[in-house]
């Protein structure tokens, strides 16, 4: 039951798919990336944690070291272990467009509908925009988390559900949400039984293609949202960017392989009684180099600690398959040449695919629409290796010269003091993405007078008043005044 979404198996029919050699397969594909990742974040981690009890050069890390509770998410050491010290300042020009351009969150969805109207994406209703919320209504309960595309399953009524701000993320979120809501307006003339996605995997791929898409420089210079210096984008800026979604989504891979394996071994009684935890960190350490933290209880069972295990009950794999098949599509739709990272501009004849597959709903298999948008009905990483090869090249280059050690098979060879780098001073893991709701009284200026603040709408150094200073900054974050180059009245 949880293997036929993805292998289409049947009670009398065979699978049509070999789902585990398939994402072995592709495991071996992304190995050689996530040993460089792992090499290169174990050495940072040794830094920062002053070489730690537990931690060799050359074997797994302690999952307690990731800064997460359950050692499956990295992003909390990106500021201080980042390749490069260049900070984009796309998040914050994006933000200063919004609010001089007098942008409003529902503005947000008209940008990305305009987005795909002009890309051959049919008209929505009126009622989208009339019943839709894009914004938190504070006069009532609401449940903003998580965000929604609505299929009301009438034929005409479609809807989003969100606590949107202005700012990047919920930009992105915009395009993406309104992927979603075309998929399920396309299939809206398939029986009641087919108006589903071919599968949530390529419905979640989809829209992260476009959600990808919508912060291409290209797109956004041609709205209005980001000055023209944005078109010339610095290695160093594209591998950090990189680096981070590495942390954030590209290492969580392995790890849901290993759920699932360890589930459907579960399921199959094929794991003693005793060993149920011995097993969840054999697989671990197997795909991805983390080892239980000291001292380790055989008698617990850490998995529950994992989402994936105690609450979400539906395959982790299907995160898997959505990431893959993201870079497939990503790539059948932009011209030859493109730099993946870096998206492209799209048009009614490269979505063209894309919207006849969207129209078929779940009448069709997850692998038929995969092979109709892609040509291929086969699960392929190399669009996502190519996505990622900028960073891919740094880190080679680092290790190489930093002499690390790939792999975590090695003999526990702890770490010599010339081997640990210097710990980053003042980085922290805060977010450098401003949004609305880390901004007081956006869009205007500060005017001081004696021990009196003021929010004004115009800049009062223009007029002879002021110094045009900002009057504080984030505890945790860099100083506007030195990267944001816009003044605003921030909390302090």
């Amino acid at each position: 039951m949880w293997r036929s979404p993805f292998d289409l198996s049947g009670k009398n029919t065979p699978p049509a798919f070999d789902l585990k050699d398939q994402i072995e397969k592709i495991y071996e594909k992304i190995e050689p990336l996530y040993k460089q990742l792992h090499s290169y974040i174990r050495r940072q981690i040794a830094g920062i944690y002053s070489n730690p009890p537990g931690l060799t050069k050359n074997g797994p890390i302690p999952a307690h070291l990731f800064g997460s509770v359950e050692g499956g998410d990295w992003s909390a050491h990106f500021e201080q272990t980042k390749p490069h010290d260049d900070q984009s300042t796309l998040p914050e020009d994006m933000l200063f467009a919004f609010h001089t351009q007098n942008y409003t969150t529902k503005q947000m969805f008209i940008k990305a509908y305009r987005y795909f109207k002009s890309i051959g994406f049919p008209s929505l209703p009126k009622t989208f925009w009339t019943n839709s919320h894009f914004a938190r209504v504070w006069s009532r309960d609401m449940i903003c988390n998580p965000p929604a595309a609505l299929d009301m399953r009438d034929g005409n009524d479609f809807r989003v559900k969100t606590c949107a701000q202005l700012g990047m993320p919920d930009f992105e979120l915009a395009h993406s949400l309104m992927a979603q809501v075309y998929y399920q307006y396309l299939y809206r003339q398939q029986p009641l039984l087919f108006r589903e996605p071919a599968s949530s995997s390529i419905s979640d791929a989809i829209a992260r293609v476009f959600a990808h898409l919508s912060t291409n420089p290209h797109y956004l210079y041609s709205q209005k949202l980001v000055p023209a210096s944005h078109l010339d984008i610095k290695d160093s800026l594209i591998v950090n960017k990189l680096y981070k979604e590495a942390l954030e989504n590209f290492v969580k891979l392995p790890f849901d392989i290993v759920a699932d394996t360890w589930r459907f071994e579960q399921f199959e009684n094929e794991i003693p009684a005793g060993k149920i935890n011995d097993r969840w960190w054999e697989l671990r350490t197997k795909y991805e180099g983390v080892r239980a933290p000291e001292p380790y209880n055989s008698t617990n069972l850490d998995a529950l600690m994992h989402n994936a295990i105690s609450q979400v009950h539906s395959p982790a794999i299907k995160s898997l398959i959505s990431y893959v098949v993201q870079f497939q599509i990503l790539k059948s739709m932009c011209p030859a040449g493109t730099v993946l990272s870096e998206g492209c501009i799209l048009s009614e004849v490269t979505t063209e695919k894309l919207r006849e597959t969207m129209k078929k709903g779940s009448s069709i298999t997850w692998l038929q629409a995969l092979e109709q948008i892609t040509g291929s009905a086969q699960l392929d990483a190399s669009p996502l290796l190519e996505y990622y090869e900028p960073l891919a090249d740094w880190l080679r280059n680092t290790n190489e010269v930093d002499q690390t050690v790939l792999g975590w098979d090695g003999d526990g060879t702890a770490f010599t003091a010339e081997e640990i780098p210097k710990p980053r001073v003042g980085m922290d893991s805060g977010s450098g993405i401003l949004s609305e709701d880390r901004v007081a009284f956006p869009g205007l200026y500060t005017l001081e007078i004696g021990a009196t603040v003021n929010c004004v709408p115009g800049n009062p150094a223009d007029s002879g008043f002021g110094d045009g200073k900002v009057s504080s900054c984030f505890e945790t974050e860099w100083c506007i005044s030195e990267f944001m180059r816009y003044r605003y009245f921030l909390h302090a």
